[in-house]
């Protein structure tokens, strides 16, 4: 009630309905207003945001903490130099973290800080195949690597350099560690996210792995995949959620929803009973 009240003493109703509907609507002349209109949109949706409490990653360690305190095994897909599976080891000092992180130079300095808490560093890349393939970087900037080459232009960045890593599925992976459950699997794989869910498909669809966290933006458009891949690959086993700083906002599917700049979902198992 008092959130209405404050809408209609600030006109945001008549505001919608002049975006909208008015004189300016669908007109040439207006589309900088309309693109600055558009572009704050994004950002009070919480795209794009990169730090670590605005991207909603540190409200959602919270909850899951709180509501999963003895998580006993997670993954860090795409784990770069570490940061993530430090603050995991934080929140949950007993469980055991296995982080994934293919390039060379970037597993070391994982390896370095790491050492001495409870994470296993594994220098290879998850994906639907075994196998090789090149990874992509740009100098200086490790969070950008992956394996699709981006077209970086618009960004002034072009990936220069070039490694060849070692690929393999997330389902072999755990038969050959003997691991039948994963309590939180993360995945930043720079576009390549989905193909890592494909690769742990046969867990997937045993209900093997509780909590997914998966990014999607940019580098989706350089691999070819749609929100809508995600969806229809992970519903009905799992309820899809937005990332926020404040919560988790669940999320819709529809066309709109395909925005390529960069957000965080997290994919909670749905139990049987609710299927």
């Amino acid at each position: 009630m008092l959130l209405r009240r404050i809408a209609r003493a600030l006109g945001i109703g008549r505001l919608y309905l002049w975006l909208k509907e008015g004189p300016h609507a669908g007109r040439v002349r207006s589309q900088g207003v309309y693109r600055r209109a558009h572009a704050t949109a994004l950002l009070g949706r919480g795209y794009g945001a990169s730090g670590w409490v605005e991207s909603g990653e540190a409200a959602l360690l919270e909850r899951i903490g709180r509501e999963h305190p003895d998580l006993g095994l997670i993954f860090d897909v795409g784990a770069n130099v570490g940061g993530w599976s430090q603050e995991v080891a934080r929140v949950w000092p007993k469980a055991q973290i296995h982080a994934f992180e293919p390039a060379g130079e970037t597993y070391a300095q994982l390896e370095a800080a790491t050492k001495g808490i409870n994470v296993r560093a594994v220098n290879v890349a998850l994906s639907d195949e075994p196998g090789e393939a090149t990874l992509h970087a740009v100098e200086g900037q490790t969070g950008l690597t992956s394996l699709h080459d981006r077209d970086l232009a618009a960004h002034g960045m072009e990936m220069t350099a070039t490694e060849t890593v070692r690929l393999m599925r997330l389902d072999d992976y755990a038969a050959e560690q003997g691991i039948d459950h994963i309590d939180f699997l993360k995945i930043d794989a720079e576009g390549h996210d989905l193909a890592v869910l494909k690769g742990a498909s046969g867990m997937i669809e045993r209900g093997a792995i509780d909590l997914i966290q998966f990014e999607f933006g940019g580098a989706n458009i350089d691999s070819r995949t749609f929100l809508r891949d995600f969806v229809r690959f992970l519903e009905p086993r799992y309820r899809i959620l937005r990332l926020m700083k404040d919560g988790l906002e669940p999320l819709v599917y529809g066309e709109r929803e395909e925005v390529f700049v960069t957000s965080n979902f997290l994919a909670e198992r749905v139990t049987d009973t609710a299927l």
